[in-house]
């Protein structure tokens, strides 16, 4: 979703810019993977204004990790940590979510579960077709919306209607994307 707006917007760009130096994107993969971690533990201990914070930090490094790779010769490894490492953080951070006493458990963990199964169908669709698939509902809409549901949260408890959201347009993205793999073999 966020991505074809990105495209006609050029947001990534520009608040990449300043920021885009010949370093290594394995280390702000790394950055971004350490910084999940303050997400999770605020969003655990009800502290939502601290973990909005630290997810726009981890948010920024995974969209420089990116920038700087496009810019600089990406390459296969640094693309499997990256898309590695992203995994990681989508289970910490919504582990976070799902262990806050205020979340129904189950539904917490079968969002961590069909996140997972959407980013592999991504993963399947560029084994298959040699192009990676991000239609539908993914990882940038995912932090945008706990975004939005961590800020209002602060004042007015509607996070587990947040993730209950995330679930039900995360099982929406997997099963589109699984038919627009199955059509194109």
């Amino acid at each position: 979703m966020l991505d074809k707006i990105d495209k006609k917007l050029r947001f990534k760009e520009k608040i990449t810019k300043p920021f885009l130096k010949k370093i290594n994107p394995n280390h702000v993969s790394i950055l971004g993977l350490f910084l999940s971690i303050p997400v999770a533990y605020f969003i655990f201990e009800e502290f939502y204004l601290f973990a909005v914070f630290f997810l726009i930090l981890h948010s920024y490094c995974d969209i420089l990790d990116g920038a700087i790779a496009e810019k600089y010769k990406k390459t296969k490894k640094g693309d499997f940590l990256d898309h590695s490492f992203d995994r990681f953080s989508d289970v910490i951070i919504f582990l976070g979510v799902t262990l806050n006493p205020n979340i129904n458990i189950i539904i917490g963990f079968l969002t961590i579960i069909t996140i997972l199964l959407v980013s592999y169908l991504g993963t399947q669709a560029q084994a298959l077709t040699k192009k990676r698939l991000y239609s539908g509902f993914g990882r940038a809409d995912r932090f945008l919306f706990l975004f939005i549901f961590l800020i209002i949260s602060e004042f007015w408890f509607i996070l587990n209607y947040g993730v209950l959201l995330i679930l039900i347009l995360s099982l929406i993205s997997f099963v589109y994307r699984f038919f627009v793999i199955l059509e194109s073999l």
